[in-house]
């Protein structure tokens, strides 16, 4: 056994005895005594220790502690230093050194030692980004028991209320329904990286991880505003049957959201709007809009950090909403999001081109189904004027 693996051996003794003493029957002047000795002991053997480090640092690089002539310490992590050639008289030298305490200086060109292996500093750190809007957190949500779900959309009503003679016939009220089947659709995508890239980079995990899942929320928003209702995708708000509301020549684009908010209120569910769903580019021309007098109207002052509203909706901004149209809704009303499996982020590396390659394989993936209870808790707004 070497010395370094019979230093760690005793060590370990050495910790599971500190530990035996604690309820030991013995006096405190003996447990006080053997614990110095226990600690005298383990100071030398992490001498050891750190000396054999040293010198295998040297020679091969990598996670090993390391010191350099300032004195400072830490861990060479990100910066693996390739395997190098060390004379043998030269690591006897730096032996000697260390265990006497005293500088060498080792002439790196004259011993043929290969200085092109000291690894580059690394750059930044990358940071985590993604598209901060979801549009499935709009809605209220539950899980879902099974694939599919069968749900009643209410399309519309005939019949009203009215007052009746004691006696009288009362007048019939009927809702106009749809039996609906909406099946949990699926998406998903792999990410692969390079196993060195997962090593070298201690965050590098978390990145792709985001990164994975913004692509995973950007097919999600697809679905929930554009889906088509064919097999396999949702039937997505765009294309519900709901209200429409088109700009006419002259109005602006705040006449035509504020139209769709009150077409909503007087329609067929009498909904409250509690959002608008927009493009980025569609927000920044709203926030251009100036008065006669050159003013900004949304936000007179625009250094002031304001959270988009109109008329007290919130403004939900997302790149996923096709430039120039826009959703009014009443989201907490009108729909329900069905969860089937929440998004599920999964890493593997066992396949066989994984192991053959030094790769990992990420997957993320949900299923869920939308169902659209009211469509006229919804209006789409065209912000460009009909031609």
């Amino acid at each position: 056994m070497s010395a370094v693996l019979q230093a760690k051996s005793k060590m370990r003794a050495l910790a599971a005895e500190a530990t035996e003493l604690s309820t030991a029957r013995m006096s405190a002047k003996n447990k006080n005594l053997r614990l110095d000795e226990i600690e005298t002991e383990m100071k030398s053997l992490t001498d050891t220790i750190a000396v054999h480090d040293r010198a295998k640092a040297l020679m091969v690089g990598g996670d090993a502690p390391w010191i350099n002539d300032g004195g400072m310490t830490g861990t060479a992590t990100a910066q693996r230093v390739a395997p190098v050639t060390v004379p043998e008289h030269v690591m006897k030298g730096l032996h000697q050194a260390v265990m006497s305490h005293q500088s060498l200086k080792v002439d790196a060109k004259a011993a043929d030692i290969l200085t092109s292996y000291v690894p580059p500093i690394l750059g930044p750190t990358l940071q985590r980004i993604a598209e901060p809007t979801r549009i499935a957190s709009l809605f209220p949500a539950v899980s879902l028991a099974a694939p599919v779900i069968e749900y009643p959309r209410i399309t519309g009503q005939t019949g009203a209320a009215a007052v009746v003679a004691p006696g009288g016939l009362k007048p019939t009220i009927n809702l106009t329904t749809d039996l609906v089947t909406a099946h949990a659709a699926k998406i998903a995508g792999l990410l692969q990286v390079q196993d060195e890239s997962l090593q070298d980079f201690p965050n590098f995990s978390a990145v792709v991880t985001t990164e994975l899942q913004r692509a995973i929320i950007s097919a999600e928003n697809t679905e929930l505003l554009l889906g088509d209702g064919t097999t396999g995708h949702m039937d997505g708000l765009l294309h519900q049957a709901g209200l429409t509301r088109t700009a006419t020549t002259g109005e602006t684009v705040l006449d035509v959201i504020e139209q769709g908010m009150t077409d909503l209120r007087n329609g067929a569910a009498f909904a409250q709007p509690d959002g608008v769903a927009m493009n980025p580019t569609d927000w920044s021309a709203m926030r251009r809009l100036k008065d006669s007098q050159n003013r900004y109207l949304l936000t007179p002052d625009p250094t002031a950090d304001v959270t988009p509203s109109l008329w007290g909706c919130s403004v939900i901004l997302t790149t996923d909403m096709p430039a120039g149209t826009a959703v009014v809704g009443a989201f907490q009303l009108g729909g329900l999001l069905h969860v089937r499996q929440g998004m599920t982020v999964e890493v593997n590396n066992r396949s066989d081109q994984d192991w053959t390659h030094n790769t990992s394989t990420f997957r993320a993936e949900l299923r869920e189904a939308l169902a659209i209870l009211r469509p006229a808790a919804f209006c789409r707004v065209s912000l460009t004027p009909a031609a």
